[in-house]
């Protein structure tokens, strides 16, 4: 294997996982600084996107990165030549003037936008020229010179060249001119404007020359607007989204289909946004209908796409033009009185925050992100967008599945949104228990442990019920194995007022036992007075332990600290279940299911033979009122019955063991064993088989029996002594029967 596809293929799964880490776990988690680690191993390996994002990312986290400032810079470059707006802007924050150096150099090369797709157009623009014939020179020129920028090309070409001679295209049906722009080459795009070049041309995906404004200086960006729209350009042209220009993670263009201000807004430009909204652009417009993988469609507007990335600057220069625009601020009123509206989608986006964006925000935004996201959520409230209006639209409107505020506030990430909410309007948004418990599983569910204190600590000023609570608790128990949130949660009921009932209490504890959660049930076991012997349903919590166990693996760490824990050792044993209407012990629960027809797991069985080990818990017999079939069965027949190899074989070994105890009905396990060989050969005798080969439970069963015939105590037959041709009536070892003994 190639050493150097392996440390490529290593750098790939080191981004990944990182990338996956910062997305979901709490910023303030010891996860994320092995996930800069692991991005700093792929950025030293080549991989370009953790070149351009993992100095920014430490800084964001307030970490220091594992690399000298010069290594950093080379690893800045090599992104910037890839194109990665996120780099370059690293790049001039570190050194603006090799910055301004740097990037000249690489725009006049392939561009600084989409530098792979430039490769692969120069390389068509060098074919065209070898095509030979003066049009294909001339548009081999044009097109170079709109990549490059490089104007004396252009100006090799003949001025007086027909207009449509300019509209010459590239396999993605763009000319000079949307070129020129998409690489913001202002001086080349002056030059096509004044020889004629169409501003209001369309690319196969519907893209124009406006569509790229983002890609020019801040200085030069009103110029070019006016200059493309005097000639003609669309400014609310909508296109599609167009793949073509995603060439990395952070790409300025392709993120959406739209007008351009809605690409302006994707490309994070403020002065592109600023330039086009005093040109009249409409930022309420919708994008084109994007179905998504589940089948529905995804909207957005140039408003709606500023509150996802929560680019605050963007979102209030469009606030702004709404309000100095009488038409566009009707419009707006209407869509924030609509459910599932404009209005309502902004502010979900703001209170929001995606998994699937948080590494873009922290590369935006840094650690002002909490910060920047309240201020989104303020200007939209304060812009007229209210919460509590939205409240009951998820009744009203079950198919948008709308969410409460609230709701989305937990999930958020952000705890100083959360607060807004909760004191929004003295309180108004805060929720009913049922809905509180909602918002507390999603804090639990992503891992968000400072939204969590919140609710936990703020329980207390919504209605009381401690059912929820209890409910709270012991889904919080299932839903992670994080003690943060397994202890945390147990403040609900341990607040002043709150008095859990008996049947709760014992109900919390045996679910932090059976989900392995002990340090909650111990805390839980010494503030209430929990009875290891509490029947549900019949059962005691060890018999529902054992129980379990017999479907569910893992279950011996719950049932050892059950036997832990303080209690005269004879009630626990005694009467865990029942079984023919007769009370069982617990090692004959473990031997065999007092329902379930499953052994159970041998670790369990030892774990309970281990703690009732003394001859008189290995020779209970069952007390039954009535000559039933399993009347004076002792664990080990219930093992043979069942044919719980295991059991059989631990019992056989414990100093004490009666192997040949008779039930009611006069049965040793031995008995036992050769009934069920008969019957079983009698069945497989009537039954149609085309495998004549032995069924695994009489195998099963012959190892049983080999078990007990060579146990200390030899097993020996009662019932079915007459089976054999003996000497006396008295009892006989099957041993004896089968040494030739007896004949």
């Amino acid at each position: 294997m190639n050493p150097r596809n392996t440390d490529v293929r290593r750098a790939d799964a080191a981004y990944e996982y990182a990338v996956t880490v910062l997305n979901v776990n709490d910023p303030a988690g010891a996860k994320v600084d092995s996930a800069l680690e692991l991005l700093t191993f792929a950025a030293r390996n080549g991989h370009v996107e953790a070149r351009a994002s993992v100095g920014r990312l430490c800084h964001a986290f307030g970490k220091g990165l594992a690399a000298s400032r010069d290594e950093e810079m080379e690893w800045l470059l090599t992104a910037c030549r890839a194109g990665s707006t996120t780099a370059q802007r690293r790049f001039r924050d570190l050194d603006m003037d090799r910055y301004t150096t740097t990037m000249r150099g690489i725009r006049q090369e392939h561009g600084a936008i989409c530098p792979l797709l430039n490769k692969v157009l120069l390389i068509e623009s060098l074919s065209m020229r070898e095509a030979g014939g003066l049009a294909n020179n001339v548009c081999g020129d044009l097109h170079e010179s709109a990549i490059t920028g490089n104007a004396a090309l252009l100006l090799k070409v003949p001025q007086l060249l027909p207009p449509n001679e300019y509209e010459c295209e590239n396999f993605l049906g763009e000319t000079p001119l949307v070129v020129a722009c998409r690489e913001g080459h202002m001086a080349v795009v002056e030059m096509l404007l004044a020889r004629g070049a169409n501003a209001a041309h369309e690319t196969a995906c519907g893209v124009t020359p406006l569509h790229f404004l983002a890609a020019f200086d801040d200085d030069d960006i009103p110029g070019v607007a006016s200059a493309l729209l005097k000639h003609g350009a669309d400014i609310e042209k909508v296109c599609e989204q167009g793949w073509a220009y995603k060439g990395s993670f952070d790409s300025l263009f392709g993120q959406v289909a739209g007008s351009p201000l809605l690409w302006a807004v994707a490309a994070g430009n403020l002065c592109a946004v600023r330039t086009l909204l005093a040109q009249g652009a409409d930022p309420l417009a919708m994008e084109r209908y994007a179905p998504t993988l589940s089948g529905s469609i995804s909207r957005n507007s140039a408003f709606t796409w500023a509150a996802v990335l929560h680019q605050f600057d963007l979102l209030e220069a469009i606030v702004d033009a709404i309000k100095g625009n009488p038409n566009l601020r009707k419009r707006f009123v209407a869509e924030c009185a609509e459910p599932g509206g404009q209005g309502y989608r902004a502010l979900c986006h703001a209170i929001d925050w995606s998994p699937a964006l948080r590494v873009r925000e922290y590369l935006l935004h840094g650690s002002e992100c909490p910060s920047v996201a309240l201020s989104c959520v303020r200007l939209l409230v304060e812009s007229g967008i209210d919460p509590a209006h939205f409240i009951g639209s998820s009744a009203r409107d079950r198919s948008r599945k709308i969410n409460h505020p609230f709701v989305a506030a937990s999930a958020s990430g952000h705890p100083a949104i959360l607060q807004y909410m909760w004191e929004y309007r003295g309180g108004s948004l805060r929720p009913p228990p049922k809905l509180w418990i909602t918002a507390l599983f999603c804090t639990v569910f992503e891992g968000l442990r400072a939204n969590f204190d919140f609710l936990v600590d703020c329980r207390g000023d919504t209605a009381a019920n401690v059912k929820l609570d209890t409910k709270a608790v012991i889904e919080t128990l299932s839903f992670t194995n994080d003690p943060y949130f397994t202890v945390g949660v147990l403040r609900l009921i341990r607040r002043h007022g709150v008095a859990l009932s008996p049947a709760d209490a014992h109900m919390i504890f045996y679910y932090a036992v059976l989900l392995n959660h002990f340090d909650v049930a111990r805390k839980v076991f010494e503030t209430h007075d929990i009875s290891l012997t509490k029947r549900r349903g019949g059962e005691t919590m060890l018999c529902d332990l054992i129980s379990t166990s017999f479907d569910h693996p893992n279950m011996e760490p719950g049932i050892s600290f059950f036997l832990s824990l303080a209690s005269p050792r004879d009630k626990l044993f005694w009467n865990v279940g029942y079984l023919d209407n007769t009370g069982v012990t617990a090692l004959q629960c473990a031997a065999c299911a007092p329902i379930e027809k499953s052994p159970a797991s041998p670790s369990t069985f030892a774990l309970i033979l281990e703690h009732f080990s003394e001859p008189k818990y290995l020779n209970a017999q069952l007390k039954a009122t009535h000559l039933g079939d399993s009347a004076g069965y002792t664990a080990l027949h219930l093992a043979v019955h069942r044919r719980n190899i295991d059991a059989v074989a631990r019992l056989v070994e414990k100093p004490g063991i009666e192997t040949n105890l008779q039930t009611s009905q006069g049965r040793t396990p031995m008995d036992i064993c050769v009934d069920q060989a008969l019957r079983y050969q009698t069945e497989e005798q009537t039954r149609f088989r085309a495998d004549t080969a032995p069924t695994k439970r009489i195998i099963d069963n012959l190892s049983i029996l080999d078990l007990l015939l060579n146990a200390e105590n030899e097993g020996r037959i009662s019932k079915y002594s007459t089976l054999l041709i003996r000497r006396t009536e008295d009892e006989f070892t099957l041993v004896d029967a089968v040494k030739g003994k007896i004949w």
